[in-house]
């Protein structure tokens, strides 16, 4: 007969090599390679935000502009004066 320490000790050892079993496989199934599909929507992503940047850019290079229009202004309408 064995003794109850023994029989505890058997049944942790199945119980942890179970739960790595099941990480294990629970991973394996995370690490799918990615698809056609999901390299369309990320290219169609980066197109997209590529888009933003650059009117991003136009909206910056106008405010510059006008600013520098109104400093000018300011400018000539305090020598008139």
């Amino acid at each position: 007969m064995t003794s109850p320490f023994w029989t505890l000790a058997t049944v942790a050892v199945v119980a942890c090599a179970a739960f790595a079993s099941r990480s294990r496989g629970l991973r394996r199934r995370r690490q799918v390679a990615p698809s056609s599909v999901d390299d369309a929507r990320l290219n169609s992503l980066q197109n997209a935000v590529d888009a933003v940047a650059i009117e991003v850019e136009r909206i910056g290079e106008s405010q510059r502009f006008v600013n520098k229009i109104l400093a000018e202004r300011l400018a000539a309408r305090e020598r008139s004066s």
